[in-house]
């Protein structure tokens, strides 16, 4: 284990020096035309990371943002989910495709869920809502799911839901007896060394906290988001998440090799042209790339609800990645992997369809400006 991570820290110490300088008008032209007072960016280009970071942390104390300075990442925190069930799996303890009442029970009260297996939960197509009344507690949760028939069968409908992906982390702390902040370090946080990433800040990384701004470009406070955390519920910086992002291209070299393989499958097709939904993740042909991104009506940063294709474009050498979103902040995670580029974006501005934009535009561009890893 020490060495692997002294290997990735010696990649990601390696950077690129044009980078920024690639993207710098771009990111501050989308900066100023959503008011953003903050951004911090990685890109990673053939395992070398270059971190570019723009405006504070705070309008008011104006502390510069860097690296280490810790955003809300929000939906980006489902991919960690799905990555804990497949390595669950992946030690025969977890069966992705049996029944969610195999692992929760008190769902066979409502029949409609013996239906439904963990790799629906996890892939959106579980027919589930996307946001579910408010609940405190896990038996309140499931209190009120049995009460509630789902409302498409599995595999016909794609419906982001929140609550697919809670059902599956409540099945993955039942069979490992643990809460999610500890199942997360053991499965996730510590192999990959990542010492920022957290549902609750500790003391001494207070100081490296963002303040994000709703739609009225006033101050928000930090998701509480209780029994539905591990839908949205992480905060982390940019060093974190380029090291995660790495271990997700570079899965061949991975002790997480064969769980990255299951987790970045394409399972289901989400449009003829070729969009499909792998395990919390979304793969996307090269096309979208240069395609403006169109939000929900919520501007959630989410695709809409739709039919699932009886048919669906194969095809090869796209990008995948992941959108995040709260009141305050707006968060990309993108990568390609034949062409071995990746970014991470942390934005302090809450529901930002421009966040995707950038993200895609800096891919593009990234690739335009390298050449192909060796």
């Amino acid at each position: 284990m020490k060495k692997l991570l002294f290997i990735l820290s010696s990649m990601i110490s390696l950077t690129y020096a044009n980078e920024c300088a690639n993207i710098d008008t771009k990111t501050r032209e989308i900066m100023s035309k959503n008011q953003i007072n903050g951004i911090a960016i990685a890109i990673i280009n053939n395992n070398k990371v270059e971190y570019c970071n723009y405006g504070y942390t705070d309008k008011i104390k104006k502390v510069p943002i860097t690296n280490k300075s810790i955003f809300e990442i929000a939906s980006i925190t489902k991919t960690f989910t799905a990555q804990m069930a497949v390595i669950a799996a992946s030690n025969n303890k977890l069966d992705l495709d049996a029944s969610v009442t195999k692992y929760i029970p008190e769902l066979a009260a409502n029949e409609s869920y013996t239906h439904i297996n963990n790799k629906e939960l996890l892939s959106h197509v579980a027919g589930l809502p996307f946001k579910y009344t408010d609940t405190v507690t896990e038996s309140e949760l499931l209190a009120t799911a049995i009460q509630n028939k789902p409302n498409h069968s599995p595999e016909s409908y794609y419906q982001y839901s929140n609550l697919s992906i809670t059902l599956a982390s409540i099945s993955l702390t039942r069979i490992y007896h643990t809460n999610y902040e500890n199942l997360l370090k053991k499965l996730v946080l510590n192999p990959l060394g990542m010492k920022y990433t957290s549902m609750n800040i500790s003391p001494k990384n207070q100081n490296l906290i963002v303040t994000g701004y709703g739609k009225d470009n006033n101050p928000t406070k930090l998701m509480t988001m209780g029994i539905t955390r591990s839908a949205g519920g992480l905060k982390s910086n940019t060093y974190d998440l380029a090291r995660y992002l790495q271990f997700q291209m570079n899965r061949e070299n991975s002790q997480f090799k064969n769980v990255l393989e299951i987790v970045h499958k394409n399972y289901y097709c989400l449009d003829k042209d070729g969009t499909s939904q792998q395990l919390s993740w979304e793969y996307h042909t090269m096309n979208a790339l240069s395609e403006q991104f169109l939000p929900n009506a919520n501007y959630a940063n989410i695709l809409e609800p739709r039919e699932v294709p009886t048919t669906c474009k194969t095809t090869e050498n796209g990008f995948i990645d992941k959108t995040g979103n709260s009141p305050g902040m707006s968060s990309y995670i993108g990568y390609i992997k034949d062409h071995g580029v990746g970014v991470v974006i942390l934005s302090s501005k809450g529901y930002q369809p421009d966040v995707v934009n950038l993200g895609r535009y800096i891919l593009k561009t990234t690739i335009n400006q390298s050449k192909p890893p060796l």
